[in-house]
């Protein structure tokens, strides 16, 4: 007797549904229930999975994009207004929700029922009007339009914990802790632990203080490669041999303030012969060897700094050995 094989017997007994998304969808894990109103622009990395009944809305112009190994539970509803995006190796535990323009960073964990909306309604345009009839005019209002949405920017490395809710307009720092039943009503620094409504600091993981110097090899200066980097304990014994630390595409570096003139990196590409990194309207080449790139600090220039590395096809991973302000 011939047996089938394993793929054959699966679609065989699987329903039409699934079979239409794994083929619109494929390298992502869907369960059953799952929702997907897809209108807009939808990206994922591989290892993404799609817990029972989750919902996941993306309106015509929106976009919706997981990094690699995200994990959304059960019951999880995300609808962008502009944009979310969630980095990779994040998880959105049971019936948490994700409304409006959020920025949601890697290795983050969100406890069941944590809510995330960047939007408002408007009670005092009018006071004696309906909440909702407010909200049409201020929808018809090129400039209250505009407000409608404030965008939300959650770093590496968070932790929110159950019920949580975050309203419009906050950033909160990488390595942040917010205890159950909080309400996020302003900006979380860097590795606070924060609880209450509204939210309080209560201690620090540890003191976040951007050295002139940066290097990979030392664990004390993780905090400060400060996202867009691939810092878990196995991917940094993967890249062990390298030498450096990779990122892909944009990343931020934090570097003391008002240390120097110049930023200075020893930096390669990692998948490339070549690549480009740019920093502040400044842009230099970026071999497969290890080599100083060093770049003018922009005017004002806060302790993160932003770059981005590109190739010719897209954005390029590279490797970060060292970084410092001179």
């Amino acid at each position: 007797m011939r047996l089938r094989p394993l793929a054959t017997f699966a679609y065989r007994y699987a329903s039409p549904l699934k079979i239409l998304r794994a083929i619109r969808y494929p390298g992502i894990r869907i369960s059953s229930g799952v929702r997907l109103d897809i209108r807009g622009r939808f990206a994922y990395g591989r290892g993404c999975t799609i817990g029972v009944g989750a919902n996941l809305i993306v309106k015509d112009g929106a976009v919706l994009a997981l990094g690699r190994d995200c994990a959304l539970g059960r019951y999880v509803e995300v609808g962008p207004d502009g944009r979310i995006e969630v980095g990779s190796e994040t998880s959105i535990q049971d019936r948490s929700i994700l409304l409006g323009d959020i920025t949601l960073g890697s290795y983050c964990s969100l406890a069941p029922n944590v809510f995330v909306s960047s939007g408002r309604h408007w009670f005092d345009l009018e006071p004696a009007e309906l909440i909702k009839d407010q909200d049409r005019l201020a929808a018809g209002d090129e400039r209250l339009s505009a407000e409608c949405s404030r965008p939300i920017a959650i770093g590496d490395d968070c932790w929110l914990g159950a019920n949580t809710v975050v309203l419009p307009g906050v950033t909160i720092g990488k390595g942040a802790v917010v205890g159950a039943n909080s309400v996020v009503a302003k900006d979380v620094d860097p590795y606070a632990v924060v609880a209450g409504a509204p939210a309080k600091l209560l201690k620090r993981r540890l003191e976040f203080d951007p050295p002139r110097q940066i290097e990979a090899g030392r664990g004390s200066d993780r905090p400060y490669f400060y996202s867009g980097f691939e810092v878990s304990r196995k991917a940094t014994r993967d890249l062990a041999q390298t030498g450096g630390i990779a990122a892909c595409g944009r990343f931020v570096i934090a570097l003391e303030d008002n240390s120097g003139d110049t930023l200075h990196l020893i930096v390669r590409a990692a998948d490339e012969v070549r690549a480009s990194l740019r920093y502040a309207e400044q842009q230099s080449d970026v071999s497969g060897s290890f080599a100083e790139v060093i770049f003018n600090l922009a005017p004002g220039t806060a302790n993160r700094l932003r770059l981005h590395a590109r190739g010719e096809n897209g954005d390029a991973t590279i490797l970060l050995q060292r970084a410092w302000i001179a």
